[in-house]
C-alpha cells in the first residue's frame, strides 16, 4: 500500500512541475511582439499587447496572472527572459528603472 501512495506521491510532484514551467508556452511565438513591448510601463504594455499584437494576447494574459514566486524562467531561452522582463516592468512602482532577469540558479524571474 505504502509503495502505492510514494508512486502517487511522484506523480502529483512531476505533474505540478509541468503545469508551473509549461505556462510560458503562450509566449514562444511572441517574441518580436515581446521585445517590442519590452519598454513598456505599467498599463501601456496591455495597450501594447491588446492592440498592437491581438495574436499575443493569451501570452500577456499568462505574464499577468503569473505569480513571481512561481514564474519559471530559463535564462538561456530568448521569449522567457523577454517575458519575465516584460513581466517586471508592468508589475514594478518605479517601472523606468525596472528590469527583468531569470537566475540561472534558481531559475526564478527577478526584477531589479
Amino acid at each position: 500500500m505504502s509503495q502505492k501512495l510514494f508512486i502517487f506521491f511522484i506523480f502529483v510532484i512531476l505533474t505540478l512541475c509541468k503545469v508551473e514551467s509549461s505556462w510560458l508556452t503562450s509566449c514562444k511565438a511572441c517574441v518580436a511582439e515581446l521585445e517590442e513591448c519590452s519598454v513598456c510601463i505599467k498599463t501601456s504594455c496591455d495597450y501594447c499587447f491588446q492592440i498592437d499584437h491581438s495574436e499575443c494576447s493569451k501570452c500577456w494574459s499568462d505574464i499577468k496572472i503569473v505569480n513571481q514566486n512561481q514564474f519559471i524562467c530559463d535564462s538561456t531561452i530568448d521569449f522567457h527572459k523577454l517575458a519575465c522582463h516584460v513581466y517586471c516592468r508592468y508589475q514594478d512602482v518605479i517601472p523606468f528603472f525596472t528590469i527583468g532577469n531569470c537566475d540561472q540558479l534558481t531559475q526564478k524571474c527577478l526584477c531589479s
